[in-house]
């Protein structure tokens, strides 16, 4: 029994020790730690010792973040709306979900640029979404991605589970490269001014579809494809 509180109370210990942050010129955030976040990624009981790993809830975390990274990265780098509009909506579900599976969905909400959700149906799935929209510019965005991804380092840090860390240098270094364009227009504001105003005023009389990048099978297809050519050389 003492095992497996130990184990809590370090890592609680761990995250208070943790200093506030900001990013860009985003308001300072904390890194709270809520007891769910131990219950959720990692496993035991009181009677059962030092508490193991759940390496699900870290693999579906990182999940959620690379392909947020993927969606931040694609929009940095795309200049057609059409373009940017389903990889920054992507990239906001992702985000959130990330948030909510570390119990840090304030960040969220601190950055809300809009007072109510998006509401769309996902061209691919059929599936209807609500987002919130993250950020009025890009560095709001960026604020809120970094810092769950910071988050999730410390826990990954804490937790001897580097293998789980989500690399965030391509989307700093994109953003970096864009803010020495001259003129390069800042993708978020841009959206917040003309296409999701659209959005927020359609969506009350009809269903908006978008088609949103479906980062997991297309995961799952370079797979199979990787998986095809291996047996190719073999045969």
């Amino acid at each position: 029994m003492d095992a497996f509180y130990s184990h809590r109370d370090k890592l609680f210990a761990y995250f208070d020790r943790l200093d506030e942050s900001h990013y860009y010129n985003s308001a300072k955030v904390n890194f709270k730690l809520r007891n769910k976040v131990h219950k959720r990624f990692f496993i035991g009981d009181p009677n059962s010792g030092i508490p193991k790993i759940n390496n699900n809830w870290f693999e579906i975390t990182q999940n959620r973040l690379g392909y947020a990274d993927k969606s931040i990265y694609l929009a940095l780098k795309n200049y057609d709306s059409d373009i940017v509009l389903p990889y920054y909506l992507q990239a906001c579900l992702e985000l959130r979900e990330a948030s909510r599976y570390l119990e840090i969905l304030d960040v969220i909400r601190q950055f809300s640029a809009t007072e109510e959700e998006i509401e769309i149906e996902d061209k691919s799935s059929g599936k209807r979404r609500r987002i919130d929209a993250i950020g009025e510019n890009i560095e709001d965005l960026l604020s809120v991605y970094f810092y769950i991804n910071e988050f999730f380092w410390n826990l990954c840090d804490f937790s001897d589970c580097p293998q789980y860390v989500v690399t965030t240098h391509r989307v700093h270094n994109a953003y970096k490269k864009n803010k020495e364009i001259p003129g390069c227009e800042d993708f978020v504001d841009r959206l917040h001014r003309i296409e999701i105003p659209d959005i927020l005023r359609r969506q009350k009389n009809e269903v908006v579809v978008i088609d949103l990048p479906d980062w997991k099978k297309q995961a799952e297809l370079n797979h199979q494809n990787t998986l095809n050519l291996i047996r190719g050389f073999l045969d």
